[in-house]
């Protein structure tokens, strides 16, 4: 998946277009060079959403045919900002055509029938000597569970145009455990056996427990870029209460690092506190609006909020509209229900009074479907003001179901990490909870 273009609030993208990322061990994607590692010629990149003019490309190679490395050659900037200018055109690689392994030849590269190529093309029977990110006929399968050196299976799961827009749902991640790494092995295989997925929903709770410091703090690395680094799709991220520090009041310093670090991933998409995309694929369209709910929470800027969120709505022609942000609406889980949150009374903060009052003005009936995380299970809900709510906080922990609001549910499980999948085929939308083993465990459908 990669941005045309778009404004810092307004991202426009096209699925079916998913580079590989390839992961490493010093400068994970927080650095992006300009020579494509076995490209073909140079490509000049076209910067759309992006943001300062000439970002080199990140995850993939060449634009005329090299294989996916870290940085490559030209490409389109990453930064989910400002639409950019052209990116800095990349060195030419030592190899014109494609690398691969297995059998025949291409002029320029070294070929091996059973192996791994190693940054410089030569070919090995096993992990011996393969640097990190490398590739095997557009896979990385390096078995070895050691970060840095041979970490990351990189699975071709970036989606491939097949009329269908793909997506993974999946929030509270920021802990850099094994449920977290577990969860993302299991993305992994159920968008691979589905044909690639095109991005993912990231709910929030990005860093815990309080947070990042600044855009190179580095838990991006370990607690974000590391346990996906297999994942070769981007992150539409929104922000969470321990993004903000988790304190008494909003930490605005640490939601701004996370905003600014969209300039540093490949994968990492948070324009703006709150902002909408556009995806279409064949007749499948389909617009999503982030929210900032920790702000909501605090009561600061809601009325600003809502009158973007109403405009942005109302823009969108789009089949399906989805909107994603941390704090439930409604759940069965520990925190419950906005303005009865951990059953307190004390204060309209404490209560999520003012979530419950945008989302009773402003966004029950306006889309058809809303994500969230916050509370650490999985929930499809049956009563839902005129849309679809679906909880999804399972990404690194669980906390048990609690029912203190005694929502109905079609499917609830807090027992072990997992993730929600979606795919929209025109105006059908089916929905699938999955657990962290990979099992499938629920599915449901819209039809319009």
């Amino acid at each position: 998946m990669r941005l045309r273009s778009g404004s810092k609030r307004w991202l426009v993208a096209t699925v079916g277009l998913a580079a590989f990322v390839a992961c490493s061990d010093d400068s994970s994607t927080d650095e992006h060079t300009d020579e494509g590692m076995l490209g073909g010629a140079a490509g000049e990149g076209t910067g759309a959403g992006g943001g300062p003019a000439g970002g080199s490309s990140s995850a993939g190679g060449s634009p005329s045919g090299g294989r996916p490395s870290s940085g490559g050659s030209g490409g389109t900037s990453s930064l989910g900002g400002e639409a950019g200018g052209p990116g800095t055109a990349g060195a030419e690689g030592t190899g014109g055509a494609q690398s691969v392994c297995g059998d025949g030849e291409a002029e320029g590269d070294e070929l091996c029938d059973d192996g791994f190529e190693d940054d410089c093309g030569t070919c090995n029977a096993d992990c011996s000597g393969v640097g990190s990110g490398s590739v095997c006929d557009g896979v990385e399968f390096c078995e070895e569970s050691e970060v840095g050196v041979c970490d990351c299976q990189l699975r071709p799961v970036g989606g491939v145009p097949d009329g269908i827009i793909r997506f993974v749902a999946l929030g509270d991640g920021g802990e850099g455990n094994a449920t977290q790494y577990a969860v993302a092995e299991a993305v992994g295989a159920a968008c691979e056996a589905r044909g690639g997925c095109d991005f993912a929903l990231y709910l929030g709770d990005n860093i815990y427990p309080t947070g990042a410091s600044t855009a190179t703090d580095p838990q991006f690395e370990s607690k974000f870029e590391l346990p996906y680094c297999g994942l070769a799709f981007p992150f539409y991220v929104v922000l969470g209460n321990h993004d903000y520090g988790n304190g008494a009041a909003l930490d605005e310093g640490k939601a701004d690092a996370q905003i600014a670090y969209s300039a540093l991933s490949a994968k990492w998409q948070l324009p703006d506190h709150d902002y909408a995309a556009s995806f279409q694929e064949g007749a499948s369209s389909l617009d999503i609006f982030a929210l900032d709910t920790a702000r909501l929470q605090f009561g600061v800027d809601n009325a600003a909020q809502a009158s973007w969120f109403t405009s942005a709505v109302s823009a969108s022609s789009a089949t399906w509209k989805v909107a994603l942000g941390h704090h439930t609406y409604a759940s069965n889980g520990m925190h419950g229900n906005a303005g009865n949150y951990e059953g307190s009374s004390v204060s309209p903060v404490a209560s999520g009074a003012y979530i419950e009052t945008f989302f009773d003005e402003s966004v029950c009936g306006a889309v058809d479907l809303y994500l969230s995380g916050h509370d650490h299970n999985r929930q499809w809900l049956e009563a839902g003001c005129g849309l679809e709510l679906v909880v999804s906080g399972t990404a690194a922990k669980t906390t048990a179901l609690v029912g203190r609001d005694d929502n109905t549910t079609y499917f609830e499980e807090d027992t072990g990490g997992g993730f929600a999948l979606f795919e929209i085929d025109g105006d059908t939308l089916r929905g699938w909870f999955y657990g962290q083993g990979g099992g499938q465990e629920f599915t449901r459908t819209l039809t319009k």
